[in-house]
C-alpha cells in the first residue's frame, strides 16, 4: 500500500505539474492576444492619420483648383479628427522609444502640412511640391511606425511559439509520467485489489485522459486557427489600399479639368469613374466587415433633413443626365426642418438606394422623397422612399434581395457590375437606428425603395 500511496501522490503531482504549465501557456497566449491588440491599434491610428491627410490635401487640392467650398468639408473634418489621433497614438506607443521618436516626426510633418495646405487654399500653386514631399513623409513615418510593431509583434509571436513548443513537450512528458506512475500503481494494486478491478480503473482513466488530452487539442487548433484568420485579415486590411486610391482619384480629377484633347479626356474620365467604382465597391466591404464585428458606431446631433436630400440628388444628378434620366425630390412640409440622428449613416443609406436606382434605370426618371410618418414626444419616424422606372425585381428574388452579395437576378451582377453589399449594408444601418426597409417592385414598371427611420430627440448631441 505505501508503494500505491507514493505511486499515487508522485502521479497527482506530475498532472498538477503539467496543468502549471498548460495555466502558464493560456496566460502567455492572452499576453500574445494583448500584444496583437497594441500592434492593431497603432496601425488603425496611423492608417487613421495617413487618410485624414490624403482628405486634407486632396479637400485642398480641389478647392484650390475649383473654388467651391463642398471640398473644405473633408479637409475640415480630417483637420478636427487628426488632432485626437496623434495624442491617442503617441500615448499607445509612449513604451517604445523608437516609435515615440517616429510619432515626434510624423506630428511635425502633419504641422508642417497643414501650414502648406493653409497657403495652398490661397491658390499658391507654388506650394503643391512642398506639400507632396511632406506627404511623403508623413507616408515613410506611418511606414517605419507600422514597421517597427510589425518586428515587435513577430519577436513577441516568436517568442509564444517557443512557449507553445515547450509546453507541448513538457506537458507530454509530465503527462506520460504521470500515465506510468498511474499504470505503476494499479500494478502494485493487482494484488490487493484483483486483476478485473484494476483493469476496469485503468481503462476508465485512460478513456478520461484520451478525452481531455483530444479536447484540449481541439481547443488549440481552434484558438490558433482563429488567430490567424485574424491576423491575416488585419494585416490585409491594414495596407494602404484607400490612400493611394483616394491619391488616384484626387489626381484624376484634376486631370479631368483641364483640356487634355478629346481622347485623354475620355481616357482620363473613365480611369476617373472606374477608380470612385473601385473604391466605393472596397468601402462596402469594409463597411460590411466592421459590422460584422460590430465596430460602427451611432452618433446622434440635430442636422437639417432637407438639405440632406438636397445633397443626395444634386450628387446624383450627374450620373442621371449621362442617361438622359430626370432626377426629382419633394420633402414633405411636415417634416421638421431638423432631427436627431445619424446624418452620415442617412445620407449613406440614401446614396446607396439613390445611386442603385440610376444604375437600373435606363429611361423615364427617379423620385426621391421624404413623409412624415409619426410625430410625438420622444420621437419622430420619416419615411424615405426612392422610386424608379428602372428594370424592376421579380417577387421571388425580393426576399433574398437584402442578404449580402445577393442581386435580383443571377445576371444582373454581369451586366450592371457591384458587389451586392450595397443594399445589405443599408439595411444593417437601418435596424442600428431603429428602423425598417423593404422594397415594392414590378418587373415591367419599376421599383420603389423605402426605409423608415425613427429620430430620437433625447440624448442628443447639439
Amino acid at each position: 500500500m505505501r508503494k500505491i500511496l507514493i505511486s499515487l501522490v508522485s502521479a497527482a503531482v506530475a498532472y498538477g505539474a503539467a496543468f502549471l504549465i498548460i495555466y502558464n501557456f493560456l496566460a502567455k497566449r492572452e499576453e500574445a492576444s494583448r500584444w496583437v491588440d497594441h500592434t492593431n491599434k497603432v496601425v488603425r491610428l496611423t492608417q487613421a492619420v495617413l487618410l485624414d491627410c490624403v482628405d486634407m490635401e486632396t479637400g485642398c487640392r480641389g478647392y484650390a483648383l475649383t473654388h467651391q467650398t463642398v471640398y473644405l468639408k473633408p479637409y475640415t473634418a480630417a483637420e478636427n479628427h487628426i488632432q485626437r489621433s496623434l495624442l491617442e497614438l503617441k500615448n499607445v506607443v509612449s513604451d517604445n522609444p523608437i516609435d515615440v521618436e517616429h510619432v515626434e516626426k510624423l506630428t511635425a510633418s502633419v504641422s508642417r502640412l497643414k501650414e502648406l495646405l493653409q497657403q495652398f487654399r490661397s491658390a499658391t500653386a507654388t506650394i503643391l511640391p512642398q506639400a507632396k514631399a511632406t506627404m511623403d513623409d508623413i507616408r515613410q513615418q506611418v511606414v517605419e511606425i507600422n514597421a517597427t510593431e510589425a518586428t515587435l509583434l513577430q519577436k513577441r509571436e516568436a517568442v509564444l511559439a517557443n512557449v507553445r513548443h515547450a509546453s507541448v513537450v513538457a506537458v507530454g512528458a509530465f503527462s506520460m509520467l504521470g500515465l506510468v506512475l498511474l499504470v505503476w500503481a494499479g500494478v502494485a494494486s493487482v494484488r490487493a485489489l484483483g486483476k478485473e478491478a484494476l483493469e476496469r480503473l485503468v481503462a476508465e482513466r485512460t478513456a478520461e485522459l484520451r478525452q481531455a488530452r483530444d479536447e484540449a487539442i481541439a481547443s488549440r487548433v481552434v484558438a490558433e486557427t482563429a488567430l490567424a484568420v485574424r491576423s491575416r485579415f488585419l494585416s490585409t486590411v491594414s495596407h494602404e489600399v484607400r490612400s493611394p486610391m483616394a491619391g488616384i482619384i484626387g489626381l484624376t480629377e484634376i486631370l479631368t479639368m483641364q483640356d487634355l484633347g478629346t481622347t485623354n479626356n475620355a481616357t482620363v474620365q473613365n480611369i476617373f469613374e472606374s477608380s470612385k467604382r473601385l473604391l466605393q465597391i472596397l468601402n462596402d466591404v469594409l463597411d460590411a466587415a466592421r459590422m460584422e464585428s460590430g465596430n460602427i458606431k451611432l452618433e446622434y446631433r440635430n442636422f437639417p433633413l432637407r438639405a440632406v436630400l438636397g445633397e443626395v440628388r444634386q450628387l446624383v444628378i450627374p450620373e442621371a443626365d449621362k442617361k438622359k434620366i430626370n432626377v426629382t425630390g419633394a420633402c414633405e412640409a411636415a417634416v421638421p426642418e431638423m432631427v436627431c440622428g445619424d446624418e452620415l449613416r442617412v445620407r449613406q443609406i440614401l446614396l446607396n438606394l439613390a445611386f442603385n436606382a440610376v444604375k437600373f434605370t435606363d429611361t423615364g426618371h427617379i423620385d426621391m422623397s421624404a413623409a412624415l410618418k409619426e410625430r410625438g414626444e420622444q420621437k419622430t419616424v420619416v419615411r424615405f422612399t426612392v422610386t424608379d422606372t428602372g428594370i424592376g425585381i421579380r417577387p421571388e428574388d425580393q426576399t433574398r434581395l437584402f442578404e449580402p452579395f445577393a442581386q435580383g437576378q443571377d445576371s444582373t451582377a454581369r451586366v450592371y457590375g457591384g458587389t451586392g453589399l450595397g443594399l445589405s449594408i443599408s439595411k444593417s444601418l437601418v435596424e442600428m437606428m431603429g428602423g425598417e426597409i423593404g422594397v415594392e417592385s414590378d418587373p415591367s414598371k419599376g421599383s420603389t425603395f423605402w426605409f423608415e427611420i425613427p429620430f430620437l430627440d433625447a440624448g442628443c448631441r447639439i
